[in-house]
């Protein structure tokens, strides 16, 4: 059985290998990428994750950017889900009222 892959996208490199190292344990296929833009070649490329863990708060291009481009592209989005990091409250609100969900 194929292992599931999932993309984690942080700007802070202690982070995105902290959180890869994790999941790589748990069995995953982790890719990462540094920034937004890194975010949507991989999202581009043939083994499109199934989840990705996504700052919102980066270079080059955020994380709402990268949320926007989904929306921009129902192909992608309905490969995907993505999963929002942010230490931020007001981006935990901005987050839940442009659709994610919140537990």
């Amino acid at each position: 059985m194929q292992r599931p892959t999932l993309l984690v996208v942080d700007d802070d490199d202690d982070i995105r290998e902290t959180l890869s190292a994790v999941l790589r344990e748990e069995g995953f296929v982790v890719v990462t990428a540094a920034n937004g833009q890194e975010a949507l070649e991989r999202l581009e490329e043939s083994a499109t994750p199934r989840v990705v863990l996504l700052d919102m708060m980066m270079p080059v291009k955020s994380g709402w950017q990268v949320l926007a481009h989904l929306d921009e592209t129902p192909s992608l989005a309905s490969r995907v889900r993505v999963v929002v990091i942010t230490a931020a409250s007001p981006d935990k609100l901005r987050a839940i009222q442009a659709g994610c969900r919140a537990s």
